[in-house]
């Protein structure tokens, strides 16, 4: 790999070469990926913006130090940063934004065009969201757009970048990339996100692919993230790869929309502790695959949530899978205590099975705090490699409408319904297996061992009465060689089960 770190490399270099695993599709919760890059081409000298921070016109041949850049130009901002006037038609081929850490460009009223790519990788040493290397400002009646073939942030080690839509009241601010926008490639400390602004204007985010710690040391000092804050604020991308190679990649929805085709979270071995949440009343909606752990480690959603740092703060939110697919944490072997928690009075709902450990293992599936999950079934150990996986549900509702098996081939897995504590009393939890002829298996084959069924406390209610439908323990529906054992059914304290 070959990156841009002066500009002498990048005027030598010429037309850059798109940072690392581009474009990943997924596929079945599967993510392919290759190498994107532009091809080269004769164009015109660089040019640098030479009037600094003194707010100037884009067009102004002044303001360049080798003339108004054309979609053939490199285009570079200077260490002391820039204030620039877009106006309508701005266009180079690719932006280099140059710092200074803890300062920022600014580009305000009109649209700009790249025919290459944004381009931030300003060595660090101050704290995300300080350093603002670009800011995308419109004060309420003066719309910005950034159009980009590509977008990198952060491409070596210890560099980072950071994009801000900042859109006040009546304001529109758009950050469009078509092909992939990397979110620290190898840095860490790298950020796209909206301004919080009360009654703010609205900021939108779309690219074909958002990626973020893309190599495997990426990630590894801070976080590399995409946020939004404000209602108006909005997502949309074909795939969310959060952690390629790398770590503690970062997507927060705070009250916006966001709609994803295929979302997927720790893709190699390598990516752990990378996460999405979703609070203040934001939606996320996906239509395609959504794996929580494909090869990786410790990564999580979190539906619902209280930030103690952002004020105010509310709590719920949605996660809806409209397409077919299952919801799927711990995918591979290598999936270790991946997991979803669904909380605050907040809403999850999939067409598809909940799926926890395919292979993977200790993956959990968390429903409380008065919250409510549909979805067709749910599956706990796929594959016999897959053992402890849980799913607890406490003070919480999730009605099926498809089979259950806790423990298909895996073994040591366990399914809990419980009651929660809160101050208004005891509140239980109630599963609710409702489609005809689909049964609720504890132990599925017969290589499925030591899976639990337990149902615990007041008000605590597992209900299977469909017509044709039952609740089975070590059914020993498939496989061959001698019946499972030790699949256990507990009801105590209170609980209750109602089947046929």
């Amino acid at each position: 790999m070959l990156f841009f770190r002066s500009r002498s490399d990048a005027s030598a270099f010429g037309r850059s070469c798109a940072r690392g695993l581009a474009a990943a599709a997924v596929a079945a919760g599967l993510l392919g990926t290759g190498l994107l890059c532009t091809s080269t081409a004769a164009r015109a000298a660089d040019t640098s913006w030479t009037s600094g921070t003194t707010p100037g016109a884009w067009s102004t041949a002044g303001n360049w130090s080798n003339g108004v850049p054309d979609s053939t130009t490199n285009a570079y901002t200077t260490s002391s940063g820039a204030s620039i006037l877009l106006g309508a038609g701005a266009q180079a081929q690719t932006f280099f934004v140059e710092g200074p850490i803890g300062g920022e460009s600014v580009l305000v009223s009109g649209s700009l065009a790249l025919s290459d790519q944004l381009w931030i990788n300003i060595a660090s040493g101050t704290a995300l969201n300080t350093a603002v290397p670009l800011r995308l400002y419109d004060p309420g009646s003066a719309p910005v757009s950034v159009t980009a073939n590509n977008a990198t942030l952060g491409a070596d080690p210890g560099n980072q970048g950071a994009v801000m839509l900042d859109s006040r009241t009546g304001g529109n601010v758009t950050f469009a990339v078509t092909n992939t926008l990397q979110i620290g490639y190898d840095g860490s400390g790298n950020a796209v996100y909206s301004y919080r602004y009360p009654s703010g204007g609205t900021g939108s985010i779309t690219a074909n692919t958002i990626q973020t710690s893309v190599i495997a040391t990426a990630g590894a000092d801070d976080y590399n993230l995409i946020r939004t804050y404000n209602p108006g604020d909005s997502v949309t991308a074909t795939n969310l790869v959060l952690g390629v190679n790398g770590s503690r990649g970062g997507a927060d929805n705070y009250a916006g929309n966001w709609t994803i085709a295929n979302t997927s979270l720790g893709d190699q071995s390598t990516s752990g502790t990378n996460y999405i949440t979703i609070t203040d009343g934001g939606t996320f909606t996906n239509s395609g695959a959504f794996a929580v752990g494909v090869r990786g480690s410790g990564n999580y959603v979190q539906v619902g949530y209280v930030d103690p740092y952002v004020t105010p703060s509310g709590s719920n939110g949605t996660l809806r899978l409209t397409g077919t697919n299952d919801l799927v944490i711990g995918l591979e072997s290598t999936a270790d205590n991946n997991s979803v928690v669904v909380r605050e009075a907040s809403t999850l709902s999939a067409n598809g099975n909940i799926v926890v450990g395919v292979d993977g293992t200790n993956g959990q599936f968390n429903v409380n705090g008065g919250s409510t999950v549909t979805s067709g079934g749910a599956r706990l150990g796929v594959n016999a490699g897959s053992s402890g996986n849980a799913v607890q549900v406490y003070g919480a509702t999730w009605t099926m409408n498809g089979s259950v098996r806790v423990g298909d081939k895996g073994s040591d897995n366990e399914f809990v319904i419980g009651a929660e504590f809160t101050a208004g009393g005891t509140v239980g939890g109630t599963v609710t297996l409702t489609g005809t002829g689909k049964n609720f298996y504890v132990g599925y084959d017969r290589s499925s061992t030591g899976n639990t069924l337990a149902v615990v406390g007041a008000n605590s209610t597992l209900s299977v009465k469909a017509a044709g439908a039952d609740l089975v323990v070590s059914g020993n529906v498939t496989g061959t060689g001698a019946n499972s054992t030790d699949n256990l059914l507990f009801v105590y304290q209170g609980g209750v089960i109602d089947a046929n």
